[in-house]
């Protein structure tokens, strides 16, 4: 069974407003990706709810925030990588994964000069 990031990879990657705008080389999970070139995105689950079944449920694993971070040199295409990606994931559902879109933050990264659009979106996992 893959993992969530390799479901939410998979969206990512088959998405083309998303691939024309950032290839899929530069889809990655977090490590060391400072020396990317720009645009990235960087996904990852970051709070898990713990679910309790009861006889004949199917199993989930909620994740109440899955976060997928897009990084640009200018808002204009960071703002539009970032829609790409809620328009790839939001109402998805399919044999491992439903989701939500959350909410979207834009951030400016005076140091480095990036921008930073940090996508929230909850996840029910299939286990």
């Amino acid at each position: 069974m893959a993992t969530v990031e390799t479901e939410v990879y998979d969206i990512l990657r088959a998405a083309s407003s998303i691939t024309s705008l950032c290839p899929a080389t530069r889809i990655k999970t977090p490590g060391p990706n400072q020396n990317l070139a720009l645009p990235y995105i960087v996904h990852f689950p970051v709070a898990e709810r713990p679910t309790h079944t009861h006889g004949g449920l199917a199993a989930l694993r909620i994740w109440d925030s899955y976060q997928v971070s897009v990084f640009s040199a200018d808002y204009a295409t960071g703002r539009a990588l970032a829609d790409a990606v809620r328009l790839a994931m939001d109402g998805v559902t399919s044999t491992g994964v439903h989701i939500q879109f959350r909410g979207t933050l834009h951030l400016y990264e005076d140091e480095t000069q990036v921008n930073h659009f940090v996508l929230e979106f909850f996840i029910a996992e299939a286990l």
